[in-house]
This record gives C-alpha cells, sequence and structure tokens, in this order.
C-alpha cells in the first residue's frame, strides 16, 4: 500500500522546554530532558503519548514514519526572513523555549 500522508517526529522535539524548567540544578536542554509530569500540557509525556497511541491503534502503520536533520542558518534563510529566525530563535536564546 502506497502511504501519502507523512508524519515527522523526532525526540529531541519531545523535549521542548515551555519554560524555565530544571531537573534538579541542571536547567532542560541538550542532554537534559524535561521532567517527567512537568506539570504543563506542552510536555514531554503528552507528545510521547500521542506517538504511542498512533503505534497502538495502528495509525502509524498508515503513515510515512520520517525524522529530519537539523538545517543549517544558510537553508533556513532560503524559506525564512531574518526578521523571522530572530523572532523565532529569541526564546531559546532566553532558554523559555
Amino acid at each position: 500500500m502506497l502511504r501519502k500522508t507523512g508524519f515527522f517526529f523526532d525526540e529531541l522535539c519531545f523535549w521542548h522546554n515551555s519554560g524555565l524548567l530544571h531537573v534538579m540544578t541542571f536547567p532542560v536542554g541538550g542532554w537534559v530532558q524535561p521532567p517527567n509530569g512537568a506539570g504543563h500540557a506542552e510536555s514531554p509525556e503528552t507528545k510521547r503519548r500521542m506517538k504511542n497511541l498512533m503505534d497502538v491503534s495502528g495509525l502509524s502503520h498508515s503513515l510515512q514514519l520520517r525524522s529530519a536533520e537539523p538545517l543549517d542558518d544558510a537553508t533556513l534563510r532560503l524559506v525564512h526572513t531574518e526578521d523571522y529566525l530572530q523572532r523565532f530563535l529569541k526564546p531559546m536564546y532566553l532558554s523559555v523555549g
């Protein structure tokens, strides 16, 4: 069966930090995953739960499961303005996103 719909995901995307989270004394990011039950709906566990439900329901079998390498700045600038990239990246530089 030809699968026409793709689902792009990566474990590191599940680690998105929606605020100033810390694990013990370490800020979330890099190799430090946000804690389980971090108190926000936008947590690694809610995204992982969705992916697991897709797997057990069989939905994943009808999708093209994909991942992608991070893009460099030059590639991002092919489709985004410098202003957009600065606004998008600002929370990351402030360690809040």
